[in-house]
């Protein structure tokens, strides 16, 4: 899960020359709070299928492991 993490933040950072030398952090906690800082400024616009894949697998196994189980 780290490793989809990572890709999905490097793959944020790589679309916005402002935060191109941004440091990676090494706590998953504060991976994931870059990361969603980095959704949140994002200005809408195209991206790449395997981004939005290896989002969808991320955020599934999220919701896996906080015990959220209603899938239809």
């Amino acid at each position: 899960m780290q490793n989809k993490l990572d890709y999905l933040i490097k793959e944020l950072i790589k679309e916005d020359s402002n935060i191109y030398n941004i440091e990676i952090p090494t706590t998953i906690d504060e991976k994931k709070d870059l990361y969603r800082a980095l959704r949140n400024i994002r200005n809408p616009k195209p991206i790449s299928e395997d981004y939005l894949k290896v989002q969808d697998e991320y955020l599934k196994e999220e919701i896996k492991n906080k015990g959220i189980v209603d899938e239809k």
